[in-house]
């Protein structure tokens, strides 16, 4: 494979973008890391897009300096893998790894939060801040199918917790990104079961919002702003600020640390009856 030597302009762009990814623990797209070098001077406005994504692609595909291939998130696309061999010695030794306990963590609570957000780059900043709530990117404007499933699962949340459902919506301040949860939501109402009870906030970004974050504009519309612009503490202020509005947070983390400490109990006793077994 042929070195990638860049200049030194371009080497300190991508030293600066390697910063960024490897301060937050959840994996960013391009435009996220367009943001942040946009916003401390190493990008000066929205031609440089094209120039950092043709860099990015070329650091990644040749390894330079700590980029991979898979140093960028990818939307969705998937390999379908085989199964690798499993016999009767592995199951015995690993069955104690499948026991989970998972506690009601909407018990006491007003609401069930399902948290829907625009952009599909962003899944692991919202499986980060929020990894015990129900999420779904609607990657734009959403599918029919997508919708209907959104649907769905407000119902059996609702029948599951005997609860309201209260969507959280996260998206960029645009034309485009105010329609796009309308026309969503308009189909989720429609179609969801009469006795759910569904309630819709949109979290952010809002007008406001882009003075308290001190937010740069979108580079392709003037007056607009991306969600991706968000520093990763003030994307998780918001979605806590979001939550919180909804939901005991403590008492929700309070529930998961007893589960996972429960399920290490329960694991390690089925450990023993399974190495104890002839």
């Amino acid at each position: 494979m042929e070195d990638y030597t860049p200049n030194p302009a371009t080497a300190a762009i991508l030293d600066a973008a390697m910063d960024y990814i490897d301060s937050v623990k959840y994996k960013v797209g391009l435009r996220w890391i367009f943001y942040r070098l946009l916003q401390d001077g190493y990008l000066t406005g929205k031609s440089d897009y094209a120039k950092l994504k043709s860099i990015c692609s070329a650091a990644r595909k040749r390894f330079y300096n700590g980029w991979h291939p898979s140093t960028l998130v990818d939307e969705g696309r998937t390999i379908a893998q085989s199964s690798a061999p499993y016999d009767r010695a592995d199951i015995i030794r690993d069955i104690h790894k499948a026991a989970w306990i998972y506690p009601d963590l909407y018990l006491d609570q007003e609401a069930v939060p399902f948290l829907i957000f625009e952009a599909a780059t962003m899944s692991g900043q919202f499986e980060y801040f929020a990894p015990w709530a129900d999420r779904a990117a609607l990657r734009g404007d959403a599918s029919i199918p997508h919708k209907w499933n959104i649907a769905e699962r407000c119902d059996k949340l609702a029948r599951l917790h005997a609860l309201p459902v209260h969507v959280l919506y996260f998206g960029d301040l645009d034309q485009k990104g105010l329609q796009i949860p309308r026309s969503a939501m308009n189909d989720i109402f429609e179609w969801a079961n009469p006795n759910t009870e569904i309630e819709f906030t949109r979290v952010g970004i809002n007008p406001g919002h882009e003075i308290r974050f001190n937010l740069p504009l979108k580079p392709e519309k003037p007056d607009t702003f991306e969600w991706e612009s968000l520093e990763s503490d003030d994307a998780g202020m918001l979605i806590n600020e979001g939550l919180s509005g909804i939901v005991d947070l403590s008492l929700i983390q309070e529930r998961i640390d007893t589960a996972r400490e429960d399920t290490g109990e329960l694991r390690q006793e089925i450990r023993n009856h399974m190495l104890s077994m002839p």
